[in-house]
């Protein structure tokens, strides 16, 4: 069991760490729980702690639900009582680390480019662009359907597609038809009133 804090915020964090090393997560958040403590109000601890936590998760490839739930918190906290360009970008920044762990990849994405909307940072503008890349809002498959008596071209995106407000026939070009339909269900999109034998673009 772990007792009262004592000692500088150094030595809890310490503690933490050598905790994560033995992979006695509930003793490693603990310790990390008491340093927070004492730093109430201290972003810029905060956001160390956070980028701490979920650099560890991240390395290690652990996936730990508390661990995760305090990189979040931490970060979250840490925007909060920020002021400043630096630090708000600092503590925003760590939350999207966060929010990666949590395998929460859209938020991810919106925290990191609100960090680059208050201050342009070379790690968090590569970070960024990379889960884009990964991640982001993208296709993922296509399939061409000709075993029925109308063909179709499906296109599978890496998200659902919204159901309502949008006209998806702004977005999808067809060359060698005119009469074509568009249908969408969950995350496809699929042209039909295709032929055999013909050619498409």
């Amino acid at each position: 069991a772990i007792g009262a804090a004592s000692g500088p915020v150094s030595v809890l964090i310490d503690n933490a760490r050598i905790a994560l090393r033995e992979r006695k997560y509930s003793a490693a958040r603990q310790w990390y729980q008491m340093a927070l403590k004492r730093t109430q109000g201290n972003h810029t601890e905060w956001t160390a702690i956070s980028r701490e936590v979920t650099g560890w998760l991240r390395t290690n490839r652990q996936y730990n639900r508390s661990l995760q739930s305090l990189g979040f918190s931490a970060a979250m906290y840490a925007y909060a009582w920020s002021r400043t360009e630096t630090p708000r970008a600092a503590a925003l920044t760590a939350l999207a680390e966060a929010l990666v762990q949590r395998r929460q990849y859209r938020q991810a994405i919106a925290a990191y480019r609100a960090s680059l909307a208050v201050q342009e940072v070379t790690d968090t503008r590569l970070a960024f662009a990379q889960l884009r890349r990964e991640k982001g809002f993208r296709v993922t498959n296509h399939a061409i359907e000709a075993d029925s008596s109308t063909p179709r071209v499906c296109v599978d995106f890496s998200e659902d597609l919204a159901k309502s407000g949008t006209n998806y026939e702004d977005y999808v070009a067809t060359e060698g038809t005119t009469n074509r339909a568009l249908t969408v269900s969950n995350s496809r999109i699929c042209v039909e009133g295709l032929k055999h034998g013909a050619q498409y673009k």
